[in-house]
């Protein structure tokens, strides 16, 4: 069903009678709302699988700034000695 179908057929629902105008623009309404719901859920879901894949990089880059640390911090008690 293309857009112009639907239009005729909205169009031939409001020359019925308001009820059916109003069915036809509530099933519209509806099946928007789920459309765009679904579409919200995947970027949700995307996002999750974005911030998690940033959030083991960020625990590696910090397991190496402690290995560094540790280094720099034998390099200092070395050099007070």
């Amino acid at each position: 069903m293309t857009g112009a179908d639907t239009v005729e057929l909205i169009d031939h629902a409001s020359r019925m009678d308001d009820r059916w105008l109003f069915i036809a623009l509530l099933v519209i309404v509806i099946v928007g709302g789920v459309i765009i719901i679904r579409l919200l859920f995947t970027q949700l879901e995307n996002q999750r699988a974005a911030h998690s894949a940033l959030n083991e990089r960020m625990a590696v880059a910090l397991f190496k700034c402690g290995e560094i640390m540790e280094k720099l911090q034998a390099y200092l008690q070395a050099q007070n000695r």
